[in-house]
Formats: C-alpha cells, sequence, structure tokens
C-alpha cells in the first residue's frame, strides 16, 4: 500500500478499531442527503490527501459504493476510491513545493525553477497513471 494512501486508511481505521462505527464517528446514516458532504470534509480534512486527489470525487464515489454496501465499515467503503480519484495538477503542486524545499540541498547544477517544474509536470503525470506513487 502506497505511504499516503496507508496514511489515510490508517486513521479510518482507528476510529473504527477504538469502536466508533461509521455513525459514532461522524457519519451520517447510510442514504442521508449530508454523507456527500461527511466524505467530502473527511477526505479534505487529511493533510496532502486533498492536494494528491480530487476529493470531490472521491466523496461521489463514497456515496456510489456505501449504497451498495450498507452493512460495511466506513473503511471498507473508502477503501480503494481514492485510485479512481487522482489528481495531477495537485500532486505536481505537491511536488513542486517539496522539490523546492530541497532543491538547494540536492547538489544539482542548474536552475531551480527548471529543474523543479520538469521533475513535479512528470510526478503529477505518473501519478495519475500509478495513483499512490
Amino acid at each position: 500500500m502506497k505511504p499516503i494512501v496507508s496514511c489515510f486508511l490508517s486513521v479510518l481505521l482507528l476510529s473504527e478499531v477504538s469502536g466508533a462505527s461509521a455513525q459514532t464517528s461522524g457519519a451520517p446514516p447510510q442514504g442521508d442527503p449530508a454523507e456527500r458532504a461527511w466524505a467530502l470534509e473527511t477526505c479534505e480534512s487529511y493533510a496532502a490527501y486533498d492536494q494528491m486527489y480530487d476529493c470531490s470525487c472521491i466523496a461521489d464515489l463514497f456515496v456510489e459504493k456505501r449504497a451498495t454496501m450498507p452493512d460495511a465499515s466506513t473503511i471498507t467503503v473508502f477503501n480503494g476510491l481514492e485510485e479512481s480519484c487522482p489528481s495531477a495538477s495537485g500532486a505536481a503542486e505537491r511536488a513542486y513545493a517539496m522539490c523546492a524545499e530541497t532543491f538547494p540541498f540536492m547538489g544539482i547544477d542548474g536552475d531551480l525553477e527548471d529543474h523543479c517544474s520538469c521533475a513535479s509536470q512528470e510526478f503529477g503525470r505518473r501519478f495519475v497513471e500509478e495513483p499512490g506513487l
């Protein structure tokens, strides 16, 4: 499992293991109109997750998947949704920021802008091909 996905699912798992069901952990009952908003807010609340993935897409898929799995835990429903909703631009933005921060320590001859722009755009493209890269 990829690190960012693992982190997101671990937080959901902790709420499940601690005895909190989907309803007691804040999720509205299945079929409730507030369900999509809850899934969107949950996705957006995890650091970097909302940059790397399209949380609106994840929220839509969560509602669709939960309707087909009414007795499943929240983590079971969320599991794997991110693979259908990667954000190339968000992943590239995050990669650029990380590159710019570490560039001075890389020992690379050249321009930060050129190097980090190229590297981050390639990362964004590859991230869509393999979400969670």
